[in-house]
């Protein structure tokens, strides 16, 4: 996935769902020279970035962090893996992303799980990406989903 990278340039990354900091300190030895930040929905805090604490699909706290820490050259969404956050968070930032870069969104199998929104024929991420990807095309970044 970052391939094209110059894992040494500096670039901004934005992880959503910190959990316990380690993809955070993960990204920081892949990408040394690189500000990230995070996001989660409870109070925590990470060594190599400021962690933003709240509801992944606020608009108002997105653009804060947009505002604060971007813009972004990768952002990863493990957060909360409901369709809605997914969508929400997908629409709000992918705009905001630098030129040639990168969004990623992890657990895309959720998609099929109603328990987070999902199934066969719903509003899933998964079909929201299928029916909006002239979206991606249109631009000079990439979407990768993960399950």
């Amino acid at each position: 996935i970052f391939s094209g990278y110059d894992l040494n340039k500096k670039i901004n990354i934005l992880e959503i769902g910190v959990d316990t900091g380690t993809g955070m300190e993960l990204l920081h030895k892949v990408f040394p020279n690189s500000s990230i930040c995070g996001l989660d929905i409870r109070e925590l805090t990470s060594t190599v970035g400021n962690v933003w604490i709240g509801d992944q699909k606020d608009p108002e706290l997105l653009d804060e962090i947009s505002l604060n820490e971007g813009p972004f050259d990768i952002v990863i969404d493990d957060g909360s893996h409901v369709m809605e956050d997914q969508i929400k968070t997908f629409e709000h930032l992918f705009p905001k992303i630098n030129p040639g870069g990168i969004y990623i969104v992890e657990d895309t199998h959720t998609s099929y799980w109603k328990s987070h929104g999902g199934g066969y024929g719903t509003d899933s991420f998964v079909n929201y990406t299928k029916t909006n990807i002239w979206m991606v095309k249109s631009t000079k970044m990439l979407l990768k989903l993960i399950s």
